[in-house]
């Protein structure tokens, strides 16, 4: 059972108090002025929301915590408390009510929300407001200069890859659809990028991606017929520099991914998409809940 009094704790003049809370994943001491200090002695308590607090930890003293259950065998002294039932419905819905905070916070302007308009007049399902928003911080925190898009759409994804590119990057977009492609063209001029900063190529990607410069690219983003994410999949990572960005869009299938019982073809290829680009020691990746899922990965 891990005790509090293996661990040295920080020199206070006050009381310390031990709160466990979700929102930082971990337990963290805090003294009265509310200072976060998140370690003790290099090892993390993790824990889901819940309402007790540990009071008047100091050096010397040694505060019983109820009883918990420790998972063995992990690098740190890992501790989780189970909850009841109506707590774990609780969390649902407290986790559905911030995924739509999430996704509704994105401002759009008249240029995204008249792009959004030719997207569903032209049947195409764009990119939600949240993995715009997210495609925007990766394209400016990666400060790529080359970005492949696979799947222009009606151009949504594309003004918000730009926004975040600096005035001397390139997009390469690629569509199937000339009329996607035509669209997308009229959205990146009303966003004000000038045309040398896009490239639009008309052609399966299957056939186009083959021909682009190996190790060239910053970013490379897909959206487009999932059957053939397997292939867009190797082929970015041929593309990719070292610390380039893949993302994957609808990584999720709307929520079917997870669902063990969800066995249709396109399921079942996004699911061994996202175990196979886990497993691959040339790639570190994560799975973001954004939209209908945003598998992002770094070329190491």
């Amino acid at each position: 059972m891990f005790g509090l009094a293996q661990h040295a704790m920080p020199a206070s003049s006050t009381p310390l108090k031990l709160w466990f809370t979700e929102e930082y994943g971990a337990a963290h001491l805090m003294d009265d002025r509310s200072n976060i200090i998140p370690r003790l002695s290099g090892n993390f308590l993790t824990g889901r929301r819940f309402l007790r607090r540990a009071e008047n930890v100091s050096g010397h003293s040694r505060t019983r915590l109820p009883q918990q259950r420790v998972y063995a065998g992990q690098r740190s002294s890992l501790v989780q408390t189970p909850l009841p039932a109506e707590s774990e419905s609780f969390m649902s819905a407290d986790k559905s009510t911030s995924w739509s905070y999430a996704e509704d916070l994105p401002a759009e302007d008249d240029v995204l929300l008249r792009a959004r308009e030719r997207s569903f007049e032209l049947g195409v399902t764009p990119i939600s407001p949240g993995v715009g928003a997210v495609l925007t911080v990766l394209a400016a925190a990666s400060k790529a200069q080359t970005v492949v898009e696979v799947g222009s759409g009606a151009g949504v994804s594309g003004v918000c890859l730009l926004r975040g590119l600096s005035p001397q990057a390139v997009l390469t977009t690629i569509d199937v659809d000339v009329e996607h492609l035509k669209a997308a063209r009229e959205a990146f001029l009303e966003s004000g990028s000038p045309a040398n900063r896009t490239r639009t190529i008309s052609g399966r990607a299957a056939d186009v991606l083959p021909r682009l410069t190996d190790s060239a690219y910053d970013l490379v983003f897909i959206d487009a017929d999932k059957p053939n994410f397997p292939k867009y999949v190797e082929q970015a990572v041929r593309l990719l520099k070292s610390g380039g960005t893949l993302v994957i869009n609808d990584a999720l299938d709307k929520d079917r991914v997870s669902n063990p019982a969800a066995r249709d073809a396109t399921t079942v290829v996004l699911r061994q998409i996202g175990k196979a680009i886990r497993d691959d020691d040339r790639l570190a990746s994560a799975m973001l809940p954004t939209g209908d899922g945003l598998l992002v990965a770094v070329k190491k």
